[in-house]
């Protein structure tokens, strides 16, 4: 299952997929912007807290010399007591 959907908030426009298969889901929200885009990814597995893997990525307009980054990621340390 996939669900698509485009909104503003604070002056941004913003689009939010959803993707849903049996065990995880992928939750991907992209602020888009002249500049490029900001896209924040989440995958969540059955079992697990909120996410499992997260990555956060600056990226240029379509067609710019230059490519995306990384700026933040991150994963689920499994039995990792919390602090």
């Amino acid at each position: 299952m996939s669900a698509l959907r485009e909104f503003r908030v604070g002056g941004y426009h913003l689009v939010q997929e959803i993707l849903v298969t049996e065990d995880r889901a992928r939750i991907t929200l992209d602020r888009l912007e002249p500049s490029g885009s900001v896209r924040a990814v989440m995958y969540w597995i059955a079992g697990d807290p909120w996410w499992s893997r997260i990555e956060c990525t600056e990226n240029p307009p379509p067609g710019a010399p230059f490519p995306g980054y990384v700026v933040a990621s991150g994963t689920l340390l499994k039995g990792a007591a919390a602090g």
